[in-house]
Formats: C-alpha cells, structure tokens, sequence
C-alpha cells in the first residue's frame, strides 16, 4: 500500500552548514544608519507600483514577502534589522542543511513578530566555540524537524520486521479559536488523544505507540487552528472497531467540542514504515494560511494587514504556552526505550563511540 495523501515525502539527508555569523544583535544603536549594515536588494526585481508605496509601520508589511520586508527593514527595531542581516547571509551564503523545508520562508514573520525565541531559531547550527549546535525548536526549524525524525529513525530501525504497524491520524472536523483566552483549549485535544492511546497500551490492545501532537494553522483573521495527533502504532490488528472506541472516548471528553476524524493506516513496506516515523515530527508552515489570508484581505487595500500581522504575532506567543510543560513526542508500550520489551535500538547502541586519541609518540 502506498503512503496516504496527508503523508509528505520524506526530504532527503541534509548535511550540516558550515560555521554562520553570530546572531547576537549590536550592542548599541551607533551603527544602525551605516550603510554596510543595510540589506542590498537587488531592485531590478521591484516593480514601480512597490517603489511608490511608502510605509509607516512595520505591521503594514506583508510577512510572507521577503522582498518586501527587506526594502523596508529600516522600519524595524535595530535589533530586527540585526537578525534580518544575519538571516539573509545565511539564506544566501550558508543555506547548506536549512534550504529544505519551511526554515527561511518561517523566519521572516518570527524576526517581524519579535518572538522570544528568533535568536535560537536563526543561530541554529553555530556557536561562538564553532560548534554545530542545533536550536532544538523544531516546531519552526526545518533542520532541527528532520533531525528529530533521522534519529528517530534510528530508534526505530530494524522495528519493521519485529512486529506489525499502523500510522493513525487522530484529527479534529473543523478548527477553533486561538488566542490569549482559548490558546489553552488546543491542550484538551492532546490530552485527550493521548489518553485515548494509552488506555489502549495499557489494555494491552495495542503493543506500543510513538505520538506526536501537531498544530495545524487554518487561517488567519480570524486565527483558528486545528490540533491533532499522529501516532505509529504496533499492534496485531488495528479493525474498524478500535477506531469507533477512539472515536467514543475521545469525542465524549469534556472540553472537546469538535467531532474527532480518525483515520489509520497499515504500514505494510519498511519505506512506508520510515516515511510514517520521520513524518510525525516535521515542522510548522506560518506562511501557507498567512499567503491565503493576505490576498482575500490585504490584497486591494492595506487596512487589515496590522491585523493579520498581530494575529502572527499572536499565534507565536500562544502555541509556545499551549505547547508548554508537556511532551511533545510519547512513546509507550514496546517502543518506548525505558520498557523492558523496547524491540528498537537502545539508545547506547545509537551513539557513536567517541575516537581514540592517539597517543603522541
């Protein structure tokens, strides 16, 4: 069986960048008006109309034009300017392991939006020792996505063939309001996913589950969101009927009030099976649902683009408290490594072995 539509393809192995710039802003405001520290862009590519727009704030900007926002960077703190400088050198000069995925297009609107974690997003992959350090915020870092599926991955290799698997969708019919009051609802819908999974591990229906909790951005103005869940799951069967008890446990819980769309799928090739374990952990796209609300809202006239930006702003701030104190990524049953039935690869066997240092003769 094929993989199912919602299953991206895998991207291949990325390699690591060479070292970037730093990205600790100035220390002061002295060199803001230096011409060296001012993005050149290349203005053949600007047309007349774009040239003759004059802005006064940052927030009438369209986010998901790079193009746009730098041409107008003086209109953002020195700070911004800073981080935008360091993301264009990269994109442009040190994108090796960073030009897959959502990486470069998601960091324009977290540098506008000022989010408290852009400096650890746009200096992932260097540090002051020359250390590829990753940001470990996979949430919105292509590369650090992957990695979390590779050694996932790696985990798991071998698994296939030890026992039968399903990929499941545990997702949501419509979306809900997200904002500073609502943000914490998304929660119950986790909660309750993974404790629909777990009674199952523990009935011993099911032999393990590796589950990830994904947010899905529907739009924008007004910002809704869909939060939903994808689990691997071993087990000698997974009929019909267990997704009618999901379907029942879930739904019924108090504080869900969408109507759960629960779908799974056998993993019946060791590809599928790779494809379905690097999946559950990719990162979020912040411009497919800001692109659509722009040209249904912001195209002709520029009145809602602040709006739309403070919804931006807004989604940063409340997914990071929705999201946190709880794990992301469960393991249970026999493939979670603390269990004495674990069937993948122990972490110690994971890790490589240090090199030997020569003695020096």
């Amino acid at each position: 069986m094929g993989a199912p539509a919602h299953i991206d393809d895998i991207r291949t192995l990325l390699s690591p960048p060479d070292s970037i710039i730093p990205s600790s802003p100035p220390t002061s405001c002295s060199g803001v008006n230096d011409p060296s520290s001012i993005i050149q862009i290349n203005s053949s590519a600007v047309t007349n109309k774009l040239v003759a727009i004059k802005f006064k704030t940052a927030d009438q900007l369209n986010w998901s034009d790079r193009d746009e926002v730098l041409r107008n960077v003086n209109l953002f703190d020195p700070f911004q300017k800073h981080r935008f400088k360091v993301a264009e050198t990269k994109r442009t000069k040190y994108a090796n392991g960073f030009d897959k995925g959502h990486y470069f297009g998601n960091l324009i609107p977290i540098i506008a939006s000022n989010y408290s974690r852009a400096d650890k997003i746009l200096g992932c992959g260097f540090d002051p020792q020359w250390k590829r350090l990753p940001c470990d915020q996979w949430a919105f870092c292509s590369k650090c996505a992957y990695m979390r599926g590779f050694n996932a991955s790696k985990m798991f290799k071998g698994t296939f063939a030890k026992d039968k698997f399903f990929h499941v969708t545990l997702g949501f019919k419509g979306d809900i309001p997200f904002n500073a009051t609502t943000s914490m609802d998304a929660r119950t819908y986790w909660e309750m996913n993974e404790a629909a999974i777990r009674l199952l591990s523990n009935a011993g229906v099911i032999h393990g589950a590796y589950l990830a909790h994904e947010i899905k951005i529907r739009s924008f103005l007004p910002l809704r969101i869909n939060p939903h869940s994808h689990v691997v799951i071993s087990a000698a069967e997974f009929p019909e009927d267990f997704i009618d008890r999901l379907t029942e446990m879930i739904g019924g819980a108090k504080g869900v009030n969408l109507k759960p769309s629960i779908e799974a799928n056998p993993i019946d090739t060791q590809t599928y099976h790779d494809r379905c374990i690097r999946y559950l952990t990719k990162e979020i796209d912040l411009q497919e649902a800001y692109r659509t609300a722009w040209l249904k809202h912001c195209a002709d006239e520029r009145k809602k683009a602040p709006e739309l930006n403070r919804e931006m702003r807004v989604f940063l701030d409340e997914q990071a408290g929705a999201f946190g104190g709880m794990a992301r990524v469960v393991y249970m049953g026999n493939l979670r490594s603390q269990n004495k039935g674990f069937i993948g690869v122990k972490k110690d066997v994971r890790k490589p072995k240090p090199k030997k240092k020569r003695k020096k003769k």
